[in-house]
């Protein structure tokens, strides 16, 4: 994750510049995309302006790798599975590293981030909401807890997330108009 940043960091500037220009910005991340908005949140602070992050793999420690990703990575197998396949995979052998460079940068994020977790949640247990809760100032976070909710809350919690993004932009928009 650390990597694809830096590689792009110019680029990506850029394209976070253009789309704020002169509104605010807000990042909407989920799952992996939940610590790739962070960590542009990080790096950017003068141009994100709020997250929401629905279900974020951010906790290294919780990190989990399936089974089937070390057999993906041998060789042999890994020259038969599409591009897609191969590059999701080295990004998720990879990723408890990469969430270990950024946890000195946490104290970077000031700015308004719900985070929406479901309590049933295999994929990214609910243990990352802990890590978010403990790196995240109290002032800047709104954690949403669901029961019974999984991974999928992008879907399955359609409402609130939309509820959560306008509402985050209704305040966004009355905090750009006071300065």
């Amino acid at each position: 994750m650390e990597k694809i940043i830096d590689e792009n960091k110019q680029e990506t500037k850029l394209v976070l510049e253009e789309k704020k220009e002169n509104q605010p910005l807000l990042l909407v991340g989920h799952s992996y995309g939940g610590p790739i908005s962070a960590r542009l949140a990080m790096d950017f602070p003068d141009l994100v302006d709020a997250m929401i992050l629905l279900a974020p793999a951010v906790s290294p420690e919780d990190e989990r790798v399936f089974w089937v990703s070390y057999p993906a990575d041998f060789f042999l197998i890994k020259w038969i599975l599409p591009k897609s396949i191969r590059v999701s995979n080295d990004e998720k052998l990879a990723h408890a590293e990469e969430l270990r460079k950024m946890l000195d940068l946490w104290e970077n994020i000031a700015i308004p981030t719900t985070i929406i977790q479901g309590d049933k949640d295999w994929i990214v247990p609910p243990a990352n909401a802990d890590f978010a809760e403990k790196m995240i100032a109290k002032e800047y976070l709104n954690l949403i807890r669901i029961d019974s909710a999984s991974h999928f809350v992008p879907w399955t919690q359609f409402d609130l997330v939309k509820k959560m993004i306008l509402e985050q932009l209704e305040d966004l928009q009355q905090d750009s108009k006071k300065q």
